[in-house]
């Protein structure tokens, strides 16, 4: 991670702490725990199975998710050019779909059209869970679908403690 991106994630770190001292912990726990129930809900609404490994064959059955120790829950749908493999400091192009988890879902940002550009592992313009799922991802044309909890998101959504669905597609930006 470069200097300047070290530096805008310790501002945002402490942008969000700043943002809940006023709140107290309960406060914050509380928003934490209706978080939480938003996930569960989505979940058991879509029929989702989840596991907590990594599915050791590559082999991603329809509705099982991979749920990461930081709390993403992550499905690759097509595992992309495998011979073409994403590694630090490559640019990359992600576009996706940014939704609610609502009943009806309302997509809240679209970037697929115009793909978000991002330097895998030192870009400041991406969130550590994006560039988390990204890692999943790993590949050349890789799709997935992911639900993002808010402590792992953009500064904006986290502090809004709000998860959002994504639905992803990473391409080589030099391809």
């Amino acid at each position: 991670m470069n200097n300047i991106a070290k530096i805008i994630t310790a501002f945002a770190a402490v942008a969000f702490s700043l943002a809940f001292s006023s709140c107290g912990n309960s406060d914050y726990e509380k928003l934490l725990d209706a978080e939480s129930a938003q996930i569960n809900a989505y979940i058991n609404r879509n029929g989702i199975k989840v596991i907590s490994s990594y599915p050791a064959d590559s082999v991603w059955q329809d509705g099982v998710y991979y749920k990461t120790k930081s709390g993403i829950y992550i499905h690759v749908d097509d595992l992309g050019d495998t011979s073409d493999t994403i590694v630090p400091n490559m640019k990359i192009q992600a576009s996706y779909l940014k939704k609610t988890l609502d009943v009806d879902p309302e997509v809240v940002a679209d970037y697929t059209k115009d793909p978000h550009e991002i330097v895998y592992g030192a870009s400041s313009d991406a969130s550590t869970g994006m560039l988390e799922a990204i890692g999943i991802m790993r590949c050349h044309g890789a799709k997935a679908t992911f639900i993002l909890p808010s402590r792992i998101a953009n500064s904006v959504d986290m502090n809004a403690v709000t998860p959002y669905l994504y639905e992803m597609t990473i391409k080589l930006a030099n391809k």
